[in-house]
């Protein structure tokens, strides 16, 4: 489950209410995405990897060189977001968009972990690791 995993990569895991005044309203950007086959990928350039999630249950979304918004629903620790709709550019070779998109779509639950947002996807298939944007 999502709490042994990120204990397992060595922090304080928190997360529920107490911590959703910091998941809402913050700018995230993808740190790395860690497949549960111990497969790490990181983007290139971290900025081009957002997450934002507002008050109102919108969230926005920057995927390499495609954007795009969409819903999310938060309760506790579970975590929805989607549908999304994204523009349909063709980002350069190397590019984690595509994926990092599919993964925001199965998103499943969610923790604030050293102040980084982690969110784990349905089967425990991802963890995607976030830093917030200062």
């Amino acid at each position: 489950m999502l709490s042994s995993a990120l204990l397992a990569c060595g922090g304080s895991a928190r997360g529920g209410d107490d911590e959703a005044a910091v998941l809402i309203g913050t700018r995230w950007q993808l740190e790395r995405i860690q497949m549960m086959d111990d497969t790490e990928m990181r983007p290139e350039d971290p900025s081009r990897y957002t997450l934002e999630l507002a008050a109102d249950g919108s969230v926005a979304v920057r995927a390499d060189c495609n954007r795009g918004h969409g819903s999310y629903r938060l309760d506790g620790v579970q975590l929805r977001l989607g549908p999304l709709a994204l523009t349909k550019m063709m980002c350069p070779a190397g590019s984690l968009g595509d994926r990092y998109a599919k993964l925001l779509a199965i998103s499943a639950s969610w923790m604030i972990v050293d102040g980084k947002l982690a969110i784990a996807t349905a089967m425990d298939s991802a963890i995607l690791f976030f830093t917030p944007v200062r």
